[in-house]
């Protein structure tokens, strides 16, 4: 019975993957040899086909746990992941949050002291991908109740997905004991893009400008000059036949100080950012500045926050330069802002 429940959660999690991401991965994770199986046919063709190949006559556990991380590895935006800072972290101490056997093994038996949890832990990309099921009467499916921790060794932070409020005080206890910090504190950075929320809290020193350094853009000898045409190809695209504009002046101005601000890379993905005002109102001369300040929320939201900011900037439908606060969204590893005027204003 508990062998045919397993094969209804694999075959679940089958269906999600595409045909080729799913021929792909079990290639990969060694469950198929290449060539060996083609993609002809239904996925639901498909999906019975390599079910009676590779797991035929035993499903386990960790076959589900294994291609559930493949497919959130894969598709990480359909978690909204939080970020969380290990207060108080020594990296001295950390000596087994490298190896997946052995953090497996920790994290077992310090949550097992709590709950029953079913966990696998899978080195992906150099972060530790740990999947935590919670098993509870309620459901004996695999692919529920299940928490989500991104840890990359030796960094500083965290990233955890959605965790009901009954769990969250004994794996943040067990997270603490094990990555050797006193406590786990949010940083008030959220979202569905993981890659993104690792840029912003682990090169948030290398955004913007700096971003052609970390991706090794710059000409590795100082004294080479650019040839004429490749440093003014964006003059040559404004002047050119097809389109010609008259304040091209202005336009490269307005271009070469939103790339200083923000970079000429595409930047990190929030898909929100908050502010949280209590600031006065500031209008044109002939009126004047109110005294008391107005409490005002207000939010940005979109696929990309930080691109759409830069290009308000380089489309002129705000004046520049923009404020340090939007600037520097890229490096300030957060989402949630509150702005208050200064004491001297």
């Amino acid at each position: 019975m508990a062998d045919d429940l397993l094969k209804k959660d694999l075959s679940k999690l089958f269906n999600k993957f595409s045909k080729e991401e799913l021929l792909k991965g079990l290639i990969e994770q060694r469950f198929l040899d290449e060539d060996v199986l083609d993609t002809e046919g239904t996925k639901k063709t498909f999906v019975n086909r390599i079910l009676k190949r590779c797991f035929d006559k035993n499903v386990t556990a960790e076959h589900v746990s294994l291609m559930d991380l493949m497919y959130h590895q894969s598709h990480p935006s359909c978690k909204k992941w939080t970020v969380y800072k290990l207060v108080g972290f020594d990296p001295k101490k950390e000596l087994n949050a490298s190896d997946p056997w052995k953090f497996k093994s920790q994290l077992k038996s310090c949550l097992g002291l709590y709950f029953k949890v079913e966990i696998y832990v899978h080195l992906w990309k150099n972060g530790l991908w740990t999947r935590i099921h919670i098993c509870n009467g309620s459901s004996a499916s695999l692919l529920s109740n299940n928490v989500f921790i991104i840890y990359y060794p030796n960094s500083e932070y965290v990233f955890i997905s959605t965790i009901k409020a009954a769990h969250k005080q004994y794996i943040f206890q067990t997270l603490s004991t094990l990555l050797h910090c006193q406590t786990l504190k949010e940083v008030k950075l959220s979202g569905r893009d993981m890659p993104s929320l690792k840029e912003l809290v682990l090169n948030k020193s290398s955004q913007g400008a700096f971003s052609k350094y970390r991706l090794n853009q710059v000409d590795g000898n100082p004294l080479s000059r650019k040839r004429k045409r490749e440093k003014d190809s964006k003059l040559d695209v404004l002047q050119s036949q097809e389109i010609t504009s008259e304040n091209w002046k202005e336009e490269q101005k307005r271009q070469q100080l939103t790339d200083s601000a923000f970079g000429t890379n595409l930047p990190p993905k929030l898909e929100k950012v908050e502010f949280k005002m209590q600031t006065r109102l500031r209008s044109r001369k002939q009126f004047h500045q109110l005294i008391r300040p107005i409490s005002c929320n207000v939010r940005f939201e979109g696929s990309s926050v930080i691109e759409g900011i830069k290009n308000l900037g380089s489309q002129s439908f705000v004046d520049i330069p923009l404020p340090s606060y939007l600037t520097n969204l890229h490096s300030l590893s957060r989402n949630s802002f509150m702005l208050k005027e200064k004491e001297n204003a």
